[in-house]
């Protein structure tokens, strides 16, 4: 357009010139925008996920460089656990069980950590596998444990193929309020349906003789009858859990 008369003399563009939220990505030239002009609230700005990433999530890395964006499945690491429940019992409780909900064949190995474990009545723990969620448990399992107390005393626990239960404890758990265990248990072989169930564990708790009893291996192996698990059960020999934090988790391999 044409001046009549005198040009105007240029002044600088200011943000007051320009309407609130009119630049549009398309007046932004590539790779115009760095790190000088990013704030932390780009991130602490947002919801918080509060979850370990499901295996689609999605996240920002440089791959030499170049930014691309990444499943976290490929991030999260081969051959390790993943949370998925933990039950707490505060008051008396029969049996603690993992069902089909997450007994599934997403995974192939499962671990359960049992802590401050008290029992009503002084007896063992025990733990079943069911293929029909619980509807009837396996049988024919052979199994063995050992271990030792603090006075230097072994005991030991074995079944040949006569129970349908793997017996955790080789020595009756003290039942007060003092008599805590604390137990890590591994079960693999879940869904895999050309051999059968295994499993081991290790723990520590206090006996009925009010002595430190340490397990120092042991390991349960079901029938040679292949079959796939989808529910896990623990119980006391008799009476109850009286207490106890109770968490499983799941691997695939």
């Amino acid at each position: 357009m044409p001046f009549i008369g005198k040009k105007p003399t240029p002044a600088a563009l200011t943000s007051s010139d320009i309407a609130a939220d009119i630049i549009t990505a398309a007046k932004i030239a590539d790779d115009a925008i760095s790190e000088e002009h990013l704030d932390a609230t780009v991130i602490t700005g947002l919801t918080a996920l509060g979850a370990t990433p499901a295996d689609t999530d999605e996240l920002l890395v440089s791959d030499a460089g170049t930014l691309k964006r990444v499943d976290f499945s490929y991030l999260k690491g081969g051959g390790a656990y993943t949370k998925l429940l933990t039950t707490t019992i505060s008051s008396n409780t029969t049996n603690v069980d993992f069902n089909s909900t997450y007994i599934t064949s997403t995974y192939t190995d499962y671990m359960i950590i049992m802590s401050g474990v008290n029992l009503t009545n002084e007896h063992n723990i025990d733990m079943k596998i069911s293929a029909d969620n619980g509807s009837s448990f396996k049988g024919d399992i052979h199994t063995a444990a050992q271990g030792y107390d603090s006075g230097n005393a072994s005991s030991s626990s074995y079944s040949d193929g006569s129970a349908e239960k793997f017996t955790i404890t080789p020595k009756y758990m003290r039942a007060e309020s003092d008599g805590n265990g604390w137990f890590e248990i591994h079960i693999f072989g879940t869904s895999d349906t050309a051999n059968a169930v295994t499993a081991t564990w290790t723990g520590g708790y206090e006996d009925n003789s009010g002595r430190s009893h340490a397990i120092t291996g042991g390991c349960g192996l079901s029938d040679n009858t292949p079959h796939t698990t989808n529910f896990i059960r623990l119980t006391p020999g008799t009476g109850n859990f009286a207490k106890g934090i109770f968490t499983l988790y799941g691997r695939s391999v």
